[in-house]
């Protein structure tokens, strides 16, 4: 393969395997900017604000997507020290922050009976068990900061396992059986949740202790578990025709 820089990648990475890395991030984007636009279709026929989070959640996925993609193409094509390819990957991490948060803003507006200053009490100290890894991210923004990605995971799996419980508790409440498979569908996006922060945060300590390359296996999987889960977080939230047809069939 032919550049017109002489790419700085990490050592042990070739060309050709970061490329099939940018490639793949592409690819990933486009099926979730695909969930976007039906998203925002299903805000435009109902403004709710449980349809407005559900627009935040896949855009800023891919948003996150985006940027980590961009980042690399940079390095390869225009000459980009992996430093700053790696500011970009940064970026992304704040967006999954963003992600998270919105998603405890979901799970307490349609699983939770709870009093709206409790909602809001919730969700400032989750913001601010963040507080940590932005400053970190902050202060390093050229290099991978590991104590904020234990921090992301923690909290990830915090929310993940709670948000489980939760909706595994409104199972009982549920009588009509499409809105019951829409229960699970949900259960199981918290599930392929946790199995992506899970794998992308092993993935990213294990390339810092230089026992992983960047675009391994864990990397390619963990994507396919977050296309997995906004999948089912859409396909149970929304209930599309298509699925209520194959349910009562």
């Amino acid at each position: 393969m032919v550049l017109l820089y002489n790419a700085d990648l990490p050592t042990g990475v070739s060309e050709r395997l970061y490329l099939s890395g940018i490639i793949y991030e592409f690819v990933v984007f486009s099926i979730v900017f695909y969930l976007v636009i039906l998203s925002i279709w299903k805000l435009h026929e109902r403004r709710t604000r449980l349809n407005i989070n559900m627009v935040l959640i896949c855009a800023g996925i891919d948003a996150a997507l985006f940027l980590t993609a961009f980042g690399k193409f940079g390095v390869l094509f225009w000459g980009w020290t992996f430093e700053l390819g790696t500011f970009f990957d940064n970026l992304a991490l704040i967006f999954i922050f963003f992600i998270n948060c919105v998603f405890l803003i979901f799970i307490l507006e349609m699983f939770t009976q709870l009093k709206s200053t409790k909602k809001n009490l919730l969700f400032i100290i989750y913001i601010l068990c963040y507080v940590p890894a932005i400053t970190e991210i902050l202060l390093n923004f050229f290099t991978i900061g590991i104590f904020a990605n234990i921090i992301h995971l923690l909290l990830s799996f915090l929310l993940y396992i709670v948000m489980m419980v939760v909706v595994r508790r409104n199972v009982k409440k549920v009588e009509k059986k499409e809105h019951l498979i829409g229960i699970w569908f949900i259960f199981l996006t918290g599930l392929f949740m946790l199995l992506f922060f899970l794998l992308t945060a092993t993935s990213i300590l294990l390339i810092e202790f230089g026992l992983l390359n960047p675009f391994n296996p864990l990397y390619f999987v963990s994507w396919v578990c977050m296309l997995l889960a906004l999948f089912l977080l859409y396909t149970g939230f929304f209930l599309p025709n298509w699925l209520k047809r194959l349910i009562n069939s």
